[in-house]
């Protein structure tokens, strides 16, 4: 109900491997800036899920209490808090690569603007009927190629009505087995799929990508968290 009243035209394909998730998404509209989230974190489950309750409350700090809308500066804060919240260290021999792959898109209404990035998440949108790519940034939040610098990410800015869809998501819809010969979905089909559905309507697309994804896994186990943020 809270995104109904910030979003008009939207779904949200959420499937969790376990009952608790290291996917999540998160949306929040502060006057007329709209900020959204896509976030993978490190693992699924139960360690998953602890990811996730800092990534949120880290979320809720840096747009809702410090009123930080760019996606740049929303990625570097995290980046940092994260990090923080692990202590992590590059002495530390125990170190595990605990992170997150995160997709933050701003939606300035006042300005008309569409600001994406992207950190090792690709990002689709559709513009003159064609899906176009996003590739993000090889930097993850947390992780040691993060760890004590300050990373520029990169920022993509469109004109709203220049942007028909777009589409955040994690890896776990693409990378699940199954078909004939219990293969990978991948991402060429996965981009298919999108760009055959893209002008449905938005709760139609939900219910195709669904389909799909149950005849791909057949009876196959799901191998990971599944999110799609159209």
């Amino acid at each position: 109900s809270k995104i109904d009243s910030i979003l008009r035209d939207y779904f949200i394909y959420y499937v969790p491997k376990d009952i608790v998730s290291g996917d999540f998404y998160w949306v929040t509209k502060q006057h007329s800036k709209t900020v959204i989230a896509v976030v993978d974190s490190t693992g699924h489950g139960v360690p998953g899920a602890f990811m996730s309750i800092i990534g949120i409350n880290l979320l809720n700090e840096i747009v809702i209490d410090n009123q930080i809308y760019e996606p740049v500066e929303i990625l570097q804060e995290l980046n940092t808090g994260i990090n923080r919240a692990l202590h992590t260290r590059k002495d530390d021999v125990s170190f595990q690569h605990d992170g997150m792959e995160v997709s933050i898109c701003f939606i300035d209404e006042q300005n008309k603007k569409i600001k994406i990035s992207s950190t090792t998440q690709t990002v689709y949108y559709v513009q003159e009927n064609e899906i176009k790519t996003i590739e993000g940034d090889i930097h993850s939040i947390g992780g040691l190629l993060s760890l004590g610098n300050k990373i520029d990410f990169s920022v993509y800015e469109f004109d709203c009505k220049k942007i028909d869809a777009l589409y955040l998501f994690s890896d776990g819809y693409q990378d699940q087995f199954g078909g004939n010969d219990n293969q990978k979905l991948m991402v060429g089909r996965f981009k298919e799929i999108l760009q055959s559905i893209h002008k449905k309507e938005m709760s139609e697309q939900k219910e195709i990508l669904k389909q799909k994804f149950e005849e791909w896994k057949g009876k196959r186990a799901q191998i990971d968290d599944v999110l799609i943020f159209g």
